[in-house]
């Protein structure tokens, strides 16, 4: 496995933060296909108080899979989106 990646975050403003991340990675499956993917994230934080944030993100995977010793390739894409929040308990545990 050899996996590459590369991030940027940005302080948007005091409360939000952007973040874009993309990555690469090649692999060998437990069927013998080589595995090629290549990802792209764009995602967003705000804090809405002290203890309660909000985030969202985008993305997307392209994987491409060739059987070892064959002609037999195959393409996947996947869309991602994700939504989320987070509650800080006390300054030492979120």
């Amino acid at each position: 496995t050899m996996l590459v990646g590369a991030g940027l975050s940005w302080t948007a403003a005091e409360k939000t933060t952007i973040t874009l991340a993309a990555s690469q990675d090649f692999d060998t499956s437990a069927n013998a296909e080589s595995v090629r993917s290549l990802g792209v994230t764009l995602g967003g934080r705000h804090a809405l108080t002290e203890k309660i944030s909000l985030n969202a993100s985008l993305g997307y995977q392209q994987s491409d899979l060739d059987e070892v010793g064959t002609t037999v390739s195959r393409e996947d894409d996947a869309y991602l989106f994700g939504l989320g929040a987070s509650y800080r308990f006390t300054d030492n545990v979120s």
